[in-house]
């Protein structure tokens, strides 16, 4: 049986993420350019759960945090 992991971002990092990039994507796409597009980073820890980080360029902004869940995946 193999394994999926799923990551799904809670409302609160959803929202600051959509917040976050956003006005660079809108201003990028006025002037005609190819959007960057920011990197999330998710930390997985065993005990305190999943945080999510908003990175672009050396800037990075802790956003909040996700739902992390290993499933059995059939076939």
């Amino acid at each position: 049986m193999s394994k999926r992991l799923t990551i799904e971002l809670s409302e609160d990092a959803t929202a600051r993420y959509l917040e976050l990039s956003g006005a660079r994507t809108a201003a990028e796409l006025s002037e005609d350019c190819e959007p960057s597009g920011p990197s999330l980073r998710i930390d997985i820890h065993p005990v305190y759960g999943c945080e999510v980080g908003f990175q672009r360029g050396g800037t990075y902004i802790d956003i909040g945090e996700a739902r992390c869940n290993l499933l059995d995946v059939d076939g």
